[in-house]
């Protein structure tokens, strides 16, 4: 639906607040019901003592309230521009080409600078600005206040002054205390049994591809030997440490291989 026709009837169900008042030929006068606010609309010249309808081309609430008092359609009334011949005459043309803005003609003048931020003093408004029909100290609307004392839909238990206790109120407020308690104990378990941070971590962290290797027995048994016959060449006095390693191993023990065969250094 066009934009037009939502502000249109925007000010159609606004309207009802106001009560037209016939002057004469085109003229009204339009009083609103508890603000007692006056406006005069002019219907042949399409204005109104609110400048809404000459600046935006439909109707304002005040007249279309008079309309509605002549039975009058307020769509006749609604400018020109919003019609569809004019939106054809705007479009039945091609709409010129531009390039882009890298290509546009410098211009020998100061560049313009945008205008300096400037705080009002007091606090900054968060609440929307009311209607003037509207009434400022209604908060809540389609809201019931249910006693669970006495069960009275009109006040609460804080000030209730009934001494007599109902019992299906009791068992309400019971009901209501314990789905409370059990979704808060939901609550509870749900953020226990998430892991943290570091658990998360650990558990993603990839663990070290571990490889054996097959050693030969033989292998072995020889390193063992040289071990052995290196540690005996320590505990000898008489050998010289700083002669080469051969030198060392000739004054120790025989080193034998896994067979019980001797092994000789070439």
């Amino acid at each position: 639906m066009p934009r037009p026709r939502l502000r249109l009837d925007k000010e159609m169900e606004h309207s009802g607040n106001w009560i037209p008042y016939y002057s004469g030929d085109t003229l009204w006068q339009v009083e609103h019901t508890h603000t007692r606010n006056c406006f005069i609309i002019d219907t042949s010249k399409k204005t109104c003592a609110c400048n809404f309808w000459e600046l935006v081309g439909t109707p304002c609430r005040h007249a279309v309230d008079a309309l509605d008092f002549r039975n009058q359609p307020a769509e006749d009334f609604v400018d020109d521009y919003y019609s569809k011949d004019t939106y054809e005459k705007f479009y039945g043309y091609n709409v010129s080409p531009i390039n882009g803005q890298d290509m546009w003609p410098k211009v020998d003048m100061e560049e313009m600078l945008s205008s300096s931020y400037k705080r009002g003093p007091g606090r900054p408004k968060k609440l929307r600005r009311r209607e003037p029909d509207e009434d400022l100290h209604k908060i809540r609307t389609q809201t019931t206040y249910c006693c669970t004392r006495c069960g009275v839909h009109v006040h609460n238990a804080r000030s209730c002054t009934s001494q007599v206790v109902d019992p299906k109120a009791q068992k309400r407020k019971k009901a209501k205390e314990n789905n409370n308690r059990t979704r808060t104990n939901q609550t509870a378990t749900q953020e226990q049994a998430q892991p943290t941070e570091a658990e998360t971590a650990t558990q993603e962290q990839p663990q070290p591809n571990e490889t054996q290797i097959d050693v030969d027995p033989e292998f072995e048994m020889l390193t063992a030997n040289l071990a052995a016959a290196f540690e005996a060449t320590q505990t000898q006095p008489n050998i010289v440490v700083n002669g080469p390693v051969a030198s060392a191993l000739s004054h120790s023990a025989p080193v034998t291989s896994a067979q019980g065969e001797p092994v000789t250094s070439s």
